[in-house]
């Protein structure tokens, strides 16, 4: 007696089974292995003729029934996938910057899980797709990659579309040592302030007058009629009043989603003469802008 099948190919016939990396293989009389390709029920369809005309079996057997009963379309992953994202965003809510980087995931694995049967997917799936599509990622993108694989299949789970995670089993890279940072001086400051050219000395004088991160700093308007979500700029009084010309708007991206990151910055004389420093011939929005044009953070 034969040893069991492995779980993965129980749904195929006798001498066929799924290789992640080269798709459908079937083993001859000979004992030599022949690619099928990756169309499920075109190799299931020869494997059961050749397997009736070479082995001498004329009836349908069980397995060939449950190949035949399994192989409609909707058991392959990559059709579930797209339902799965929306019940995905549904729930979690995910931020624009995280919601594209959900849909750019989803996208690789309908490619990748898109002829594999959900029931069959184990770990040796989950090193096949990390090896093709993040081979030389980072341990940091390396983890969150894996850490995708486990959102998806534990929806997958939930939804009864897959038995288990193997995902989970799926060991990450541990975490590098933090980098080692040198504190910019007092002089190191003024030194690049120096060498620097106007417009990234009036981001320098804004970041230091605002507290503001590189990236708020970029986005700054020299005017804005209300408050926007995502928006940074100056909103201007009529005239001063005690000293303060208008206010500068500021929403943080990194907290954007709490209250506490839209900040209002009075704009006083110093701030001021920053902001009118920075205006010349170029037609730009941006507060912080080259000659030819806005800075990208």
């Amino acid at each position: 007696m034969g040893r069991p099948r492995h779980r993965s190919n129980r749904a195929l016939p006798p001498h066929l089974y799924h290789d992640p990396k080269r798709g459908y293989r079937f083993t001859l009389i000979n004992g030599v292995r022949k690619d099928l390709g990756t169309d499920r029920n075109y190799a299931i369809s020869i494997a059961m003729g050749y397997n009736r005309q070479m082995r001498g079996s004329y009836s349908v057997g069980v397995e060939d029934l449950i190949a035949m009963s399994s192989s409609d379309k909707d058991i392959f992953l990559g059709t579930h996938i797209p339902k799965l994202l929306q019940t995905m965003i549904s729930r979690e809510q995910p931020k624009a910057s995280k919601l594209s980087t959900l849909r750019n995931d989803a996208e690789r694995s309908i490619l990748f899980f898109k002829s594999i049967p959900a029931f069959d997917i184990e770990l040796q799936h989950v090193n096949a797709y990390m090896e093709e599509f993040h081979k030389t990622a980072s341990a940091n993108v390396y983890n969150r990659k894996i850490a995708w694989l486990e959102k998806l299949f534990g929806y997958a789970c939930d939804a009864g579309i897959m038995r288990d995670n193997p995902a989970s089993q799926k060991m990450k890279f541990p975490k590098k040592a933090p980098k080692a940072r040198r504190r910019l001086t007092a002089e190191d400051f003024l030194a690049i302030y120096n060498a620097a050219e106007p417009w990234l000395q009036v981001a320098m004088d804004l970041s230091l007058q605002t507290g503001t991160a590189r990236l708020e700093t970029a986005r700054i308007r020299y005017n804005l009629e209300r408050p926007q979500k995502g928006v940074c700029g100056c909103m201007w009084y009529k005239e001063p009043q005690n000293g303060v010309y208008g206010k500068l708007f500021i929403h943080r991206q990194k907290t954007e989603e709490n209250e506490a990151s839209w900040v209002a910055i009075p704009i006083g004389g110093r701030l001021k003469v920053i902001i009118d420093r920075s205006v010349d011939d170029v037609d730009s929005p941006y507060v912080v802008h080259r000659p030819e044009g806005r800075v990208r953070a």
